[in-house]
């Protein structure tokens, strides 16, 4: 997972896993202070990715993408 600025300023954070790219844009702009804090999240997405325990549903809630990741999710444990 990374972190891209959109052209209106906003933050976004751009996940791929399962094979498939997953892009979430937030409402924080890209300021100095928002960025930290994004960084900070992303630093726990990439670290829960890794271990193989990222839940979509606890980063983005509302999320309509919360669904797909699941059916991956499910489709990909053993």
């Amino acid at each position: 997972a990374h972190i891209r600025i959109r052209p209106n300023g906003r933050i976004q954070f751009d996940i791929h896993i399962f094979g498939v790219r997953f892009r979430e844009g937030t409402k924080m702009m890209a300021t100095p202070s928002n960025l930290n804090k994004a960084k900070a999240m992303l630093k726990r997405m990439n670290a829960e990715i890794d271990l193989g325990t990222f839940e979509y549903r606890d980063y983005f809630p509302k999320s309509k993408k919360v669904a797909r990741f699941e059916q991956l999710q499910r489709a990909k444990k053993p």
